[in-house]
């Protein structure tokens, strides 16, 4: 799938996009899908998508089948597509979107 991605960029794909559509064609509803645990995504972003639309709409079709989408922009907000990153999001997108300049990683123990 990523393959066609590149070598025919008119279908209109990013590698968001793929990770959505593999998210709900195989993981959610393949071999180990669990049916009473919630399907989450979790999108940690620096920007913006290659092709807003595919992303746009791959995360719709996540969505419509039930799945929650998370996201977390980090970084400059100049650099942001703050409406794509939005539109990736579930609802409630004030909930569901968060956008901060900058996170440390700390050890779990």
């Amino acid at each position: 799938m990523l393959q066609r991605c590149y070598n025919f960029p008119q279908q209109h794909c990013s590698i968001i996009s793929i990770f959505f559509t593999v998210f709900r064609t195989k993981i959610f509803h393949g071999v180990g899908d669990r049916q009473d645990a919630p399907n989450v995504v979790l999108v940690l972003t620096h920007g913006e998508s290659s092709d807003t639309g595919a992303t746009l709409l791959a995360a719709r079709r996540l969505r419509d089948e039930g799945a929650t989408v998370l996201t977390v922009a980090i970084g400059d907000p100049d650099w942001m597509n703050e409406d794509e990153l939005r539109g990736i999001a579930s609802a409630p997108r004030d909930k569901n979107y968060k956008q901060v300049r900058s996170f440390t990683l700390r050890k779990l123990s």
